[in-house]
């Protein structure tokens, strides 16, 4: 991605969907890189860590009670950074080796162009994008790693290696494509004007309340091969159904996980459902390419 782009020009169709095409993901997806070995991090980096995320949240709040917007975006990022790395060691031991890569849910660091800028009329939408986002980017991460998903799914024989790779490009966090995304407003048809070559089918599953985990895992593990959004009332995920034993949760905030049997599944709903308002359905949408 060329970092000097001026992303006022993204006012239209044909500039976003060039916007779109203009990034080294696939590339780097199709490049061979084995799995990475990750070290644990002692008690006294893990204290670091989770000392520095409440030092960056409080000068981020402060930041913005003093107008300094670019510093106080700048801080909340890196808070969020800083939480994740401190959740990283509870990641491992609760998935071990079906963790296959990490994803922050927040931008990515070295993204900063994009998320200090200014807000961007898109005329086509007749809408503001605001690039920072503080609240997290799981929906944009979701839709990017769909069409990534969709874009390379053919170039590799080994569907772990596929996934992996994949998940790979979300363990900075989320990069500017996805944040692009997550901007644009939930209700936006942005599958029908060209921005992405997917197609939604929307509400192709409800699963009302009440929720647990073993009801919605099995109703995940029951879907049909194929690519799902899983919405509920505060956040996304995607799953991917390639069959009984070759399923995958794609979790911003937590990471790409193969869950080949109902009790890893179930772990990896846990803190989902936990934030979830138990009133609310879980909506399933369907992504298929053109």
């Amino acid at each position: 991605m060329n970092l000097t782009i001026d992303y006022f020009k993204l006012n239209n169709n044909q500039t976003i969907s060039r916007f779109f095409q203009e990034n080294r993901d696939v590339a780097e997806i199709l490049r061979e890189n084995p799995p990475s070995v990750e070290q644990s991090d002692s008690w006294t980096q893990r204290i670091g860590y989770l000392t520095w995320f409440f030092f960056l949240k409080i000068a981020g709040y402060l930041s913005q009670c003093l107008c300094a917007r670019s510093i106080s975006r700048r801080c909340f990022v890196y808070s969020a950074h800083a939480h994740f790395a401190y959740q990283k060691e509870k990641l491992r031991s609760i998935f071990q080796n079906h963790l296959l890569a990490y994803a922050p849910n927040a931008h990515r660091k070295d993204t900063a162009d994009f998320y200090l800028h200014p807000n961007i009329s898109v005329l086509d939408l007749s809408a503001q994008i605001e690039p920072f986002q503080k609240n997290g980017l799981c929906r944009g991460m979701c839709l990017w790693f769909a069409q990534l998903y969709y874009q390379t799914m053919d170039q590799f024989p080994n569907r772990d290696d596929h996934i992996r790779a994949i998940g790979k490009r979300f363990e900075l966090g989320a990069n500017r494509q996805a944040a692009f995304l997550q901007a644009m407003n939930t209700d936006t048809p942005h599958f029908l004007f060209g921005l992405l070559p997917l197609q939604v089918q929307r509400n192709r599953a409800q699963i009302n309340p009440p929720h647990d985990q073993a009801t919605l895992a099995q109703q995940l593990r029951e879907l049909p091969i194929g690519v799902y959004g899983i919405y509920t009332s505060n956040h996304m995920m995607l799953w991917i159904q390639e069959g009984q034993r070759r399923q995958f949760l794609f979790n911003p905030g937590v990471g790409t996980l193969s869950l080949p049997s109902p009790a890893l599944l179930e772990k990896g709903l846990e803190d989902v459902l936990s934030l979830h308002d138990p009133n609310t359905a879980i909506l399933i949408d369907q992504y298929s390419i053109f």
